[in-house]
């Protein structure tokens, strides 16, 4: 008798299992729909600011760009869109401050050329002229054109010029 009500037990058990793992499964698809609305309404936000960027629209860029981030704060992408409207707005001490952040949240842009060149034409406009230099050697052996690398020759040829013609590493 003993041993009946230890597999009836197992079956009470079993079926709570099983009731709590489709109620799981069932919540996660209703929240998933929700967040795949939201992101799909985020991507279309992130259009539009790209939109804007492109036509000079900078500060209609911008409000897109913040109010998202209030949504995704922790967005490596998403940073570095926000450091690259800064930079095209000519905030460049702001810029640096949302690629720092796209570098902390991303570490794998330290291998992306165009990253590192972005980032460091911005140190460079606020006469951070060594950490510059630091991405733009790194970027050097990232690029993949011919012009990439001319333009990074010439931004580490500019930072030698401000640093009284000091050789930058090579």
């Amino acid at each position: 008798m003993l041993y009946i009500l230890n597999i009836k037990n197992h079956k009470t058990i079993f079926g709570i299992i099983l009731a709590l793992s489709l109620l799981i499964v069932l919540s996660s698809a209703i929240i998933g729909k929700k967040q795949n609305h939201e992101f799909k309404s985020d991507g279309y936000n992130l259009m539009i600011a790209q939109q804007y960027l492109d036509e000079g629209k900078y500060k209609e860029a911008e409000e897109i760009y913040l109010n998202l981030e209030t949504k995704y704060p922790d967005s490596a992408p998403l940073a570095w869109d926000i450091a690259d409207c800064f930079a095209m707005q000519g905030d460049c001490s702001r810029a640096v401050k949302y690629f720092e952040k796209a570098k902390e949240l991303n570490k794998n842009y330290l291998r992306n050329s165009d990253f590192l060149i972005q980032f460091a034409e911005c140190l460079y406009n606020i006469k951070e002229y060594n950490e510059a230099a630091i991405h733009l050697q790194v970027a050097r052996y990232l690029c993949s054109t011919e012009e990439e690398i001319q333009h990074v020759e010439q931004l580490l040829s500019n930072i030698s010029t401000q640093l009284g013609g000091e050789q930058i590493g090579r």
